[in-house]
């Protein structure tokens, strides 16, 4: 990947960030007070911030360092309502943008909060270390907190110890490496549109993004989304 399509796959990522965690804005005043609480912990990303942080492209990647996190809008689909963070590791490796999505939900049932997660990747790279987790196609797989070896829970960062103590005894036993469900995606861009479509569906998703220039993107787009 030359410099300049780093740059442009870096610009419009942060793009689409910054998209996904203005759509919460707009309707903050309706979220569930008790969720409030828990979602609105979280720091609010800063689009310009994150591309100006790596345009350099000298950070490598590295999945447990550097997050961003983006607050989405909550998902009415169906009950519960489901409160999305999702937490973008970014950095460069092997000469590429590289990316990972990792996506909790939080949800209230009753008088209790829960969370449930998932990490969206591109495929694994020829340069990767080889072994039973490797994977050769973009994939999305179960997880119980933000990184591989954290707390189980998913937890404000920095991290709230009274919140990993409260979450860690309702986590779930998850294999983390399998099932590695296949996405149709190929670029770290198509990477956050399919988080998107996940929780909002192909039309919720292109309105979401419909500041965004996505005309270079449109096929994969399609793909992900389905056609409008």
């Amino acid at each position: 990947m030359s410099d300049s399509d780093y740059q442009k796959q870096l610009k419009i990522c942060s793009q689409i960030a910054l998209a996904w965690a203005s759509s919460a804005a707009e309707e903050r005043h309706n979220w569930d007070t008790r969720l409030t609480s828990v979602v609105g912990a979280f720091p609010a990303i800063d689009g310009d911030s994150l591309y100006q942080a790596y345009r350099n492209h000298k950070a490598d990647f590295d999945e447990e360092a550097h997050p961003y996190l983006v607050v989405g809008k909550p998902v009415r689909v169906d009950s519960p309502t489901l409160y999305p963070v999702a937490m973008l590791c970014v950095g460069r490796k092997s000469g590429s943008l590289r990316l990972s999505v990792r996506v909790a939900v939080f949800y209230s049932v009753g008088e209790d909060t829960h969370s449930s997660g998932w990490r969206l990747e591109l495929a694994d790279q020829a340069g990767d270390e080889a072994g039973p987790r490797w994977t050769g196609t973009s994939h999305v797989q179960r997880i119980t907190s933000w990184t591989k070896n954290g707390a189980p829970g998913f937890h404000t960062i920095p991290r709230d110890e009274a919140q990993i103590a409260d979450t860690a005894e309702r986590a779930q036993h998850v294999n983390e490496a399998r099932p590695a469900f296949s996405i149709p995606v190929s670029t770290p861009s198509g990477l956050m549109i399919a988080a998107m479509g996940s929780l909002y569906g192909g039309g919720a998703t292109r309105d979401i993004l419909s500041g965004v220039a996505l005309t270079n993107l449109r096929s994969e787009v399609d793909q992900i989304l389905g056609n409008p």
